[in-house]
């Protein structure tokens, strides 16, 4: 939701990676997270880009909607703290 409020004209300069950046710094250093999890809408190509600029590994959805039987579209993002150091700043 961070992203959302964020002005169009104030995209595409670097502020959602700087943002995304430190909470993953707070999150893997801090709370000593193993493993961080992303969702994202299938749409949603500039949270993709942002996520693999950030070392997450993208995979299709594999979730099925119990109201629909069918699979939840949109993307998961997958980084471990060992990816985090390996491509931290």
């Amino acid at each position: 939701m961070l992203f959302r409020s964020l002005g169009r004209a104030h995209w595409s300069r670097g502020y959602a990676t700087e943002a995304a950046a430190a909470v993953l710094d707070v999150g893997f250093g801090s709370l000593h997270l193993s493993r961080v999890i992303a969702s994202i809408g299938p749409t949603n190509e500039r949270a993709a880009k942002l996520l693999r600029r950030l070392g997450f590994r993208l995979e299709p959805n594999g979730q099925i909607d119990p109201a629909l039987g069918t699979g939840v579209p949109g993307l998961i993002g997958f980084l471990d703290a060992t990816g985090w150091r390996a491509t931290s700043r």
